[in-house]
C-alpha cells in the first residue's frame, strides 16, 4: 500500500503525478490523452487500485501484464459481457516501469540502487551507507563536474584540493578515490596522471558507497567507491537540446536523443553529446571539452536484452600550472602581499593538460525465469594524457621570486574488464534468499613517463609576472611500464526472515602486479602476487513504517606495487570497518533520511623511510590510520513545493601507528592531514505551482567545511570556509503554451565570490573555486 495525493486534473499530468508517487515510470503519447481528465486519488491504495481510480470514468481500462508493464486502452465493458462502453478510446500500450538501480530517477530521491549489492535492491535494504545523486539533482544544482555533483553528499570531500580543471579530487571517509572511479559497476582506468573525468551530462545517477567494498568489487581503498551510471537507451522518446553561457566567459551546448528505432521497440538508441569551452579563474588558462556517447539496446525477446555503451571524450586544459602556489602569500603571510587566485605561474603556450578518453562495452541480461537472471558486462577503455608544465619549486629569500622546473608528464593507461554473475531467488524453510554468484576480471596496462628539466628554468616574479622565458629541454627521469591483473570470485546471499534481512558476502581475489623500468636497458621487473579474502556481513530490520536500522562489518584490500630500499616487496594494505545506522523511507514517499556511525581502520600504510641508511624518497609500511565518524543525510522532494537536501559529516582521522618524521618527532597520535573534522551542506528549492509565478523556482545552498591540517605534525592549519550557492529556474511553458518544453536555469557557485585556500601539502597550496555563474536554456519535446 502507498499513500497517494493526486487532485483531479488533466490525465497526462495526473499520470505524471502517479508515476512520481508510485515510484514508477509512466510513458504515454500525449495525443492519446488529450482532452481527458483524471479523477482524484487521495489515500492508501495499491498501485493497481490507484491507477484504476485515476482512470475511472475515462472509458479506459488497463491490464497489469507484469511488474513492469500495464496495457491500457482496451475497450471497457459493462463487466457482464455487454458491448463495450460507448465513446471508449483505444490507446497504445504504455509502460509502467518501477525504478531500478540502473535507470533514471524521477526527482531527487532514489528508491533502488545496484551499487550496494550488485543486485537491484532498495536503498534502505543495503546494510551500508550509500547516497544517490540523481540526474535531476545534477541539473537542479548546475553541476559541471562529478566533484560539483557531490558537494552536498555526506562523507565526501568533493573538492579536497580546491579548483583543478584537469580532474576531480575526491575523498570518501578520509581516503582519496580519484583513481577508483567506477562506471556502470566496473572500474575505469586511471594512472598517476591519466585520471579520467566523466562528463556529468552523460550520467543517469552518481552513487557513493561508503566504507570497504572489496567484498563485491575487489581491490579498493577502504573509504568507499563512486559508481557513475551512464544514460541508457529508453523506450520513451527523449528529445533535448541545451545551450549555455556563463562567467568566467564560456559557452556550452548539449543534446540528448533517445527512443525506439522500430515499431516493435526491440531496438532502442540513445545519442548524448556535450561540449564546452571558455576561460577559468586562472590567467592564461582555458578549458575545452568534447563528449559524445552513443548507445544501442537490442531486445530480441522479452527475456533478453543487450546494450552497447560507448563514449569518446576530449579535454584540453591550456595553462593548468596556476593551481599550484607557494604557502607564503596564500596560507602564510608574505610582506609582498597576497598572491591573487588568478595568478598563473607557468608559461603560456607550453603548459597544458590534454586528455583523450575512450570506452566501449556491453551489458547483457537474460532472464531464464522470474527467479533466475544472468548478467554479463565487459568494457575496454583507455585514457591518454600529455601534460607539459612549468612547476613552482619554491620562493627565494625575497619571497617574490619563484623558482620553477620544466616538466612533462605522459601517461597512457588501458583497461579491459568483465563482470559476470547469476542472481537466483528461492525459499528455504521460513527464509527467502536472493543469491548472487559471480566472477570478474580486470587487466590494466599503464605506460607512465616523466621528463625533467635538462637545465635551469628562468624564475618568475610571482607578484609582477613577465612571461616568455626560454625554457630548457626535458630529459627522461621516469619511464615505467606497469601491468596489473585481478581475478575475483564472489558470493552473496540476502536472507529474509519475517522483517529481518541478513546480508552475507565473501570474495576471493588473485592480484598480480608488475613494474618495469624502461629507462634502464634490460632492467629486471618487480612483480607482486597477492591473494586476499574480503567480505561483508550486515543485519537490517525493516519496520513496516519504513524505518530500517542496521549493523555491518566489511573489509578491504589494495595491492601496493613497490619495495623497501632493501628490496622487500610491499604487501597489500588492508581495511576493516564497523558501522551502525538507520534509514527511513516510508513507502510511497519522496523522502529518504539516513544516519550512520562507523570506525574504519587501514593497516600497512606507506610512510616515508627516515632510517639513516635509507636513500631519499624511500618508503616503508609502518603506518596505520583510524577514522571514526558520523554522517547524516536527508532528502525530501516536492513537499509543498519544496525540494530539500541536507547533510552533515564528522570525521576523526588519526594516525594510530607510524614512524617518526625526518627530525625524529613522532607522528603517531596526530590527525591525518587534509581531512576536515566537520562538513555541513544545506540545499533548499521552492517552485511555485500556481499564480503569476507559476513555474518559477528559487534555490539556495550553503556549504561549510572546517579547518584541515597541512602538515603531518599538525602545526599548519587551513582555515574553515563557508560558501553560498544559488539557483533560479523558470518553466517558460507556464507563461505561454507555445513555449512548452522550454526551461531556463541560472546557477551560481560561491555566489559571494569568496577567495579561500582549500588545502596545502608539501609547501604548495591550492585555492578553491571562485564565483561561477552558468545560464542554460533547455528545450525538450
Amino acid at each position: 500500500m502507498r499513500t497517494f495525493h493526486i487532485p483531479a486534473q488533466p490525465l497526462t499530468s495526473a499520470l505524471n503525478a502517479f508515476g512520481r508517487q508510485a515510484g514508477v515510470q509512466v510513458t504515454l503519447a500525449a495525443s492519446t490523452s488529450r482532452g481527458l481528465t483524471a479523477h482524484a486519488v487521495d489515500g492508501q491504495y495499491t498501485t493497481q487500485q490507484a491507477l484504476s481510480q485515476l482512470l475511472r470514468g475515462t472509458g479506459i481500462v488497463f491490464r497489469i501484464t507484469s511488474d513492469r508493464t500495464a496495457v491500457i486502452g482496451e475497450r471497457a465493458s459493462t463487466g457482464n459481457g455487454a458491448a463495450p462502453v460507448e465513446n471508449a478510446i483505444s490507446l497504445d500500450t504504455i509502460n509502467v516501469q518501477g525504478e531500478n538501480g540502473w535507470g533514471p530517477v524521477n526527482g531527487l530521491v532514489a528508491q533502488k540502487t545496484v551499487t550496494g549489492s550488485k543486485t537491484d535492491t532498495p536503498v534502505i535494504e543495503v546494510p551500508q551507507s550509500i547516497s544517490v545523486v540523481t540526474a535531476d539533482q545534477i541539473r537542479q544544482q548546475g553541476a559541471q563536474t562529478v566533484s560539483e555533483a557531490l558537494r552536498y553528499t555526506p562523507g565526501v570531500d568533493s573538492e579536497a584540493f580546491g579548483y583543478d580543471a584537469r580532474f576531480n579530487h575526491l575523498t570518501i571517509r578520509g581516503f582519496q578515490v580519484d583513481k577508483y572511479q567506477y562506471v556502470d559497476g566496473m572500474k575505469f582506468p586511471a594512472g598517476n596522471y591519466a585520471i579520467p573525468r566523466i562528463e556529468p551530462y552523460g550520467l543517469e545517477r552518481v552513487e557513493v558507497l561508503r566504507g570497504p567494498t572489496s567484498g563485491l568489487y575487489g581491490q579498493n581503498v577502504p573509504g568507499g567507491l563512486i559508481n557513475l551510471i551512464s544514460k541508457r537507451p529508453s523506450e520513451e522518446t527523449i528529445r533535448e537540446v541545451q545551450i549555455g553561457t556563463g562567467f568566467p566567459a564560456q559557452g556550452q551546448g548539449a543534446f540528448d536523443l533517445s527512443g525506439a528505432a522500430n515499431a516493435e521497440k526491440s531496438v532502442l538508441y540513445r545519442l548524448v553529446g556535450a561540449g564546452s569551452f571558455g576561460d577559468t579563474q586562472v590567467d592564461h588558462t582555458t578549458d575545452k571539452r568534447m563528449f559524445f556517447a552513443p548507445s544501442v539496446t537490442f531486445k530480441p525477446t522479452e527475456d533478453t536484452k543487450l546494450t552497447i555503451l560507448s563514449h569518446v571524450q576530449r579535454d584540453n586544459v591550456e595553462g593548468w600550472s596556476g593551481t599550484f602556489l607557494p604557502m607564503q602569500g596564500t596560507l602564510l603571510p608574505n610582506p609582498n602581499g597576497r598572491i591573487p587566485t588568478s595568478r598563473f605561474v607557468g608559461e603560456p603556450g607550453y603548459d597544458h593538460y590534454m586528455r583523450d578518453q575512450n570506452a566501449i562495452g556491453y551489458e547483457l541480461e537474460h532472464r531464464f525465469s522470474d527467479t533466475l537472471i544472468f548478467r554479463s558486462s565487459a568494457r575496454y577503455a583507455d585514457v591518454n594524457v600529455d601534460a607539459p608544465n612549468v612547476y613552482p619549486s619554491g620562493l627565494e629569500a625575497d619571497l617574490r621570486t619563484l623558482d620553477r622546473d620544466t616538466l612533462r608528464f605522459r601517461d597512457y593507461v588501458r583497461n579491459a574488464t568483465t563482470d559476470n554473475n547469476i542472481t537466483t531467488k528461492f525459499d528455504l524453510g521460513p527464509t527467502s534468499h536472493t543469491v548472487l554468484a559471480g566472477l570478474d576480471y580486470q587487466w590494466v596496462r599503464d605506460r607512465d613517463r616523466f621528463d625533467g628539466s635538462a637545465g635551469p628554468t628562468p624564475p618568475l616574479d610571482i607578484f609582477n609576472p613577465v612571461y616568455g622565458a626560454t625554457l630548457p629541454g626535458v630529459i627522461p627521469m621516469i619511464d615505467n611500464d606497469i601491468e596489473q591483473r585481478q581475478l575475483g570470485i564472489y558470493l552473496q546471499d540476502q536472507i529474509r526472515l519475517s522483517n529481518w534481512l541478513l546480508t552475507l558476502g565473501g570474495r576471493e581475489d588473485w592480484a598480480h602486479g608488475r613494474i618495469t623500468n624502461m629507462i634502464v636497458p634490460n632492467s629486471a621487473s618487480t612483480t607482486t602476487n597477492d591473494t586476499a579474502f574480503t567480505g561483508r556481513a550486515g543485519l537490517t530490520y525493516l519496520f513496516e513504517n519504513g524505518l530500517a536500522p542496521y549493523i555491518s562489518y566489511s573489509t578491504s584490500f589494495e595491492p601496493t606495487v613497490g619495495a623497501t630500499y632493501e628490496g622487500n616487496l610491499f604487501v597489500p594494505t588492508t581495511g576493516q570497518q564497523y558501522e551502525a545506522g538507520v534509514k527511513y523511507q516510508p513507502a510511497g514517499s519522496r523522502m529518504l533520511i539516513t544516519a550512520a556511525g562507523y570506525q574504519l581502520t587501514q593497516q600497512n600504510v606507506l610512510t616515508a623511510d627516515n632510517r639513516p641508511a635509507a636513500p631519499p624518497f624511500s618508503q616503508i609500511q609502518q603506518g596505520e590510520i583510524r577514522v571514526r565518524g558520523a554522517e547524516l543525510e536527508a532528502k525530501v522532494q516536492a513537499w509543498n513545493g519544496w525540494d530539500l537536501i541536507g547533510s552533515y559529516t564528522f570525521s576523526d582521522a588519526v594516525v594510530t601507528r607510524s614512524n617518526s618524521d625526518v627530525n625524529g618527532v613522532p607522528i603517531q597520535g596526530r590527525f591525518v592531514t587534509s581531512i576536515p573534522r566537520h562538513q555541513t551542506a544545506l540545499w533548499a528549492k521552492y517552485t511555485f505551482d500556481a499564480g503569476p509565478l507559476a513555474g518559477f523556482g528559487l534555490a539556495a545552498g550553503l556549504r561549510y567545511r572546517s579547518s584541515v591540517y597541512a602538515d603531518d605534525l599538525n602545526q599548519l592549519t587551513v582555515s574553515p570556509v563557508t560558501l553560498l550557492d544559488a539557483s533560479l529556474s523558470y518553466d517558460l511553458g507556464k507563461a505561454n503554451p507555445q513555449w512548452r518544453g522550454l526551461t531556463l536555469n541560472v546557477n551560481a557557485s560561491n555566489l559571494l565570490g569568496k577567495d579561500y585556500v582549500a588545502n596545502c601539502q608539501y609547501g604548495v597550496c591550492y585555492y578553491g573555486l571562485s564565483r561561477t555563474v552558468i545560464a542554460r536554456l533547455t528545450y525538450r519535446w
